[in-house]
């Protein structure tokens, strides 16, 4: 049974809370990630952009990414990114706002697919050689076979006895 990873951010950015599996899925444990910037769990490249996501989210209220699940690159304790899939909601409790990421990795899932997408263009080129090699040897094999035919069709034509005529007919059907 897959458990989700389960982020709890305030307003600045900072983790509140975090689940055993969220943890582990970056590389922490659970105390190590509490207070700490979420950015620690994200490409730098992607930091900026997160926080700029939820300051327009403040001042507008405008749910771009709010309840929506996307794909996302996190980056683990020892700085390897890796895929994600990300749902953030928002919760207020008064005056005070926080985000709730929920997250699974799909690193083994993207693997499964390339693992899927390789073995059918595989076996589409094992069915395309099969076919050539069909094609090949259909054309190979009628050549011949319309020469013996038209051997027999001719012998039939000739004077025969009736064993040998049999045995010319026979040949001509089969």
């Amino acid at each position: 049974m897959l458990i989700d990873g389960v982020v709890v951010i305030d307003a600045e950015g900072r983790i509140r809370d975090v689940n055993q599996t969220a943890a582990a899925i970056f590389g922490y444990d659970v105390a190590e990630l509490r207070g700490q910037d979420v950015g620690v769990l994200m490409p730098p490249a992607d930091e900026a952009a997160h926080q700029s996501y939820v300051d327009h989210h403040l001042r507008t209220g405008e749910e771009r990414i709010m309840r929506t699940g996307r794909q996302v690159t996190g980056r683990r304790r020892d700085g390897t990114s890796f895929p994600l899939f990300l749902s953030v909601s928002r919760i207020q409790t008064g005056d005070e706002v926080a985000f709730v990421g929920v997250m699974q990795d799909l690193t083994r899932q993207m693997a499964v697919e390339d693992e899927l997408r390789a073995a059918k263009r595989k076996a589409e080129a094992a069915s395309l050689a099969k076919t050539r090699f069909l094609a090949h040897m259909s054309h190979e094999i009628r050549t011949p076979l319309n020469a013996v035919l038209g051997a027999v069709g001719l012998l039939l034509d000739s004077e025969l006895g009736d064993e040998q005529r049999l045995f010319a007919y026979t040949a001509q059907t089969s």
